[in-house]
C-alpha cells in the first residue's frame, strides 16, 4: 500500500522517499506498510510546514526576492545560480527583516566574517550579485557590497 503525500525519487536503481509537505526523508529500507515507515510518516503528517510570509517593502528580504525572480539571476549558469541562490536564501533567513536602506559594507563584512574558504567566496559573490542588482534597479542609492573585504589567497 502506498501512503499519500510521499514523494518517491528513483536514483541509480534505488527509490528514495520523502514527505511531500515537510520534505523530510522517510525510511527507504522498509515497505510503506511497515510499522517503522508508517510511524515516521505519521510524525511528518503531524508537523505543519513553515508558513512563508511576504517580506515588507524596503527590506533586505523583499529586495532579495526581487533578485531571485530577476533576469540577472536567470542568466547565471545552472550550477552558479544554485550556489548564489542558496546563499541569497540564507541571507534572507538571517537578515530579511532588516531595512535595505541601512545596509552597508560593515554589515556585509560582519556576515562574511562567519565563513572561510569556498563558503566565504560563495557568500561574497552572492552579496556582490545582490548589490549590483539593487543598484541597477534603484532599490538603493549605492551598491552596499562596494568595499566589502576581498578574499586573500593563503601564502604557500
Amino acid at each position: 500500500m502506498k501512503q499519500p503525500r510521499v514523494h518517491r525519487v528513483l536514483k541509480r536503481g534505488k527509490v528514495y522517499k520523502y514527505h511531500k509537505v515537510t520534505r523530510a526523508p522517510l525510511p527507504n529500507d522498509v515497505p510503506e506498510d511497515h510499522l517503522d515507515f508508517i510511524s515516521a510518516w505519521e510524525n511528518e503528517e503531524r508537523k505543519t510546514p513553515g508558513t512563508r510570509l511576504r517580506a515588507a517593502d524596503g527590506t533586505v528580504g523583499h529586495a532579495a526576492s526581487l533578485y531571485l525572480k530577476s533576469q540577472q539571476s536567470s542568466n547565471l549558469s545552472k550550477e552558479y545560480r544554485a550556489t548564489i541562490n542558496k546563499n541569497v536564501r540564507e541571507i534572507v533567513q538571517e537578515y530579511g527583516a532588516a531595512p535595505l536602506s541601512m545596509l552597508g559594507p560593515v554589515h556585509i563584512n560582519s556576515d562574511l566574517s562567519k565563513f572561510t574558504g569556498t563558503q566565504l567566496a560563495a557568500r561574497r559573490k552572492a552579496w556582490r550579485q545582490l548589490g549590483q542588482y539593487w543598484k541597477v534597479r534603484a532599490l538603493t542609492n549605492a551598491d552596499p557590497s562596494d568595499g566589502i573585504m576581498s578574499i586573500k589567497a593563503p601564502l604557500t
